[in-house]
């Protein structure tokens, strides 16, 4: 248990000591929509958007709570999943 929580604490400080511009969360957004389509979603409506969001953004490498990912998402070809992405975000 122990190593898990220094694992998740290590990620995190890893995630925050990265500094990434805004062109990293337009490509991360991209990548989020073309697995998103993948998996067939239709929008913030479909029941499994929760599981695919995270499956999805396992390699995100971005700090999926900053307001640049949300606005990047919001601006990408799949906007219809930017609800979606939020209440995951929130969730997290």
């Amino acid at each position: 248990m122990k190593k898990k929580i220094l694992a998740y604490a290590a990620i995190g400080v890893l995630m925050a000591s990265c500094s990434a511009s805004s062109e990293d969360y337009t490509v991360a957004a991209k990548e989020l929509c073309s697995c998103i389509k993948e998996n067939g979603n239709e929008g913030a409506d479909d029941p499994m958007i929760k599981v695919n969001l995270g499956l999805c953004l396992l390699d995100a490498g971005v700090d999926l709570k900053d307001p640049q990912m949300s606005k990047a998402v919001e601006a990408s070809a799949c906007s219809e999943i930017k609800a979606g992405f939020d209440e995951y975000v929130k969730s997290m």
